[in-house]
């Protein structure tokens, strides 16, 4: 041991949590011999002693002033005697607290303050059996596909930390991690809505994915019903089925049935982080003011096979809209035999018009052979686009109907885009038909996104409730439509009192279920040239 006056030196960590500890030395020790103790205690800085590297440690002398002076293994403590024999030590390595963002306590690590988040990727991997995760969470984190992915939490929300940052940056965060499966690949990245209820002041944060639908996070904020302050009674209603949730942006001055946002949409796309839920009553029609506003300026594409009931369900509509008690459209003979005559019906109300387009089910090319499929595809872009191609071969429709409907259709050619497409579908048909999946998966993609609905018809000849709800969800899924955007229906004028139907008033359920057509395609409309229906 080296000879001299005993002192105590205070010692402290540079990326501990500040608190100095005392050390008792010699003045005639050397500051290397300081480091060999603070090796030996390293537990005292919670630290490893295989952390400590002579190689790479860095000491330094504090000043009263705030200042640093980097110390020498050389200099004797003695030197310390005129700066208050206080010191400062830093490692190469960074020490970091992570813990899997579902459990309580964080893990201790130490690495290399030169590394970035990547390798603490890799860190964390090979010592899963710190977490004591479930054999459940494990399995799925060695899936193939699979991943964690690194988080730290700002105010309310997390924020996913960026493979390259340097793990010096992160000293001041617990870092969380997630399991990121295929599935949630698929979804995007997180992102972060407010939503409040319309009649309440309190805005919820809620965490979603940008591939999310708008119908998605309905489904959240059901889920997430105790944090918006609602009444009981309202509560309620979220899970009633008579009930629909709607969601339009806080910054609307207008009715939430004017703005809407298209359920199919993705959140991505929703450009506004605020929104704003309302509760409409499915049976409660509208009033005419709210269906005038609604009304204003649509196009609905009407498509079906022949003889679907495409037809019957215009009448049913146009006998249920306030004005209208008359059929506005011929079924050409009866509905077996189909209409071959492109017709945009018009609607009208408080000055404000609408209309439905009845698309022949007859004399397109057939989809069943993959040059008929191609042909068919093409034409129903056509049709949702509203413009055809001025040399449009003949050859795209059934000879016997090119002088008919479709030559019309095709001539017109200020018809415009369409706002929406409703697939009628007959309850008791086998399957559903190639142009009704063709229909479906145009209006859907090639960036177009405009909403889908689906109608529900002859539900007078199917056996009960039960079946009616099976050939919903059918449709839902060889079509890839919303269960919540397909109608039963029933056109005859005495129907059944179907609890599909609400058990009640026909017209009324027709009305209530134009106003969620109308409301959804809203959103999806776009400025373009005007309408000439004449």
């Amino acid at each position: 041991m080296s000879s001299g006056e005993s002192v105590t030196v205070m010692v402290r960590y540079a990326r501990g949590n500040g608190n100095a500890l005392p050390f008792k030395c010699k003045t005639s020790d050397t500051i290397f011999d300081l480091a060999k103790d603070i090796k030996r205690q390293a537990n005292l800085f919670d630290l490893d002693e295989r952390n400590i590297r002579f190689t790479t440690l860095k000491m330094f002398s504090c000043r009263e002033d705030g200042s640093k002076a980097l110390l020498h293994f050389g200099d004797e403590i003695g030197v310390l005697r005129r700066k208050g024999f206080e010191v400062e030590f830093d490692t190469e390595y960074t020490k970091l607290l992570v813990k899997y963002i579902d459990s309580v306590n964080p893990t201790k690590f130490e690495i290399e303050s030169s590394k970035d988040a990547c390798d603490l990727v890799e860190v964390v991997l090979e010592n899963l059996d710190n977490f004591h995760l479930s054999e459940e969470d494990l399995q799925t984190i060695r899936a193939p596909g699979n991943e964690i992915r690194l988080l730290r939490k700002i105010a309310d929300a997390y924020e996913p930390i960026s493979p390259v940052i340097s793990i010096a940056e992160l000293t001041q965060d617990i870092i969380e991690f997630e399991i990121v499966t295929l599935d949630m690949k698929r979804r995007g990245k997180r992102i972060n809505i407010s939503v409040r209820f319309r009649k309440s002041p309190t805005i919820v944060p809620l965490e979603c994915w940008e591939n999310d639908t708008v119908y998605m996070f309905v489904e959240l904020i059901k889920r997430n019903s105790d944090k918006f302050g609602l009444s009981p009674d309202t509560r309620h209603s979220l899970s009633n089925p008579s009930k629909e949730i709607v969601l339009s942006p806080s910054t609307t001055q207008r009715g939430a049935y004017v703005e809407a946002l298209n359920p199919s949409q993705k959140l991505g796309k929703v450009t506004e982080r605020e929104l704003t839920f309302d509760i409409l009553d499915r049976k409660q029609p509208p009033s005419k003011d709210e269906l005038a506003e609604l009304c204003a300026g649509q196009k609905i594409a009407i498509f079906g096979a022949v003889g679907h009931g495409k037809t019957s369900t215009i009448n049913t509509i146009a006998r249920a809209f306030p004005g209208v008690q008359d059929s506005i459209a011929e079924t050409s003979g009866g509905e077996a035999t189909g209409t071959h005559v492109v017709s945009p019906h018009t609607f009208k109300i408080r000055d404000k018009l609408f209309h439905l387009i009845d698309v022949p089910g007859g004399g397109l090319p057939s989809g069943e052979k993959s040059d008929g499929r191609e042909r068919l595809e093409k034409v129903i872009s056509w049709i949702i686009d509203g413009r055809f191609p001025e040399d449009l071969p003949t050859n795209y429709w059934d000879k016997s109907n090119v002088l008919q409907g479709w030559y019309k259709y095709v001539t017109r050619k200020s018809i415009g885009k369409v706002d929406a497409v409703v697939i009628v579908h007959r309850g008791y048909a086998p399957e559903v038909d190639v142009l009704t999946r063709l229909v479906c998966d145009v209006a859907l993609s090639k960036g177009r996104g405009i909403p889908v609905f689906g109608i529900i018809t002859n539900i007078d000849k199917l056996k009960d409730d039960a079946e009616i709800q099976d050939k919903v969800a059918y449709l839902s899924l060889a079509a890839n439509i919303d269960a919540s955007n397909i109608y039963p229906l029933c056109n005859i004028q005495e129907g059944p009192s179907s609890s599909q139907q609400g058990g009640r008033d026909r017209d009324e359920y027709v009305l209530c279920m134009l106003r969620s057509i109308l409301s959804r395609s809203k959103r999806s409309q776009r400025s373009r040239e005007p309408v000439d229906l004449t």
